[in-house]
């Protein structure tokens, strides 16, 4: 928990939060996007395969 006046928490604590924040889900996405073409062989473009019906 912070105690700090409302303009310097978000001048300081929200700024900095919100800029590693978005770093972090770029690196995740990244990250995802590295694994399943590793893993599966793939870009993760569906569009080619076709659907198979279970019954």
């Amino acid at each position: 928990m912070v105690r700090a006046p409302r303009e310097r928490f978000d001048a300081e604590i929200w700024r900095e939060f919100s800029g590693l924040h978005a770093e972090l889900n770029v690196y995740f996405a990244e990250t995802v996007d590295h694994l399943i073409h590793s893993a599966m062989k793939s870009d993760g473009d569906d569009s080619g395969l076709e659907a198979v019906q279970i019954t």
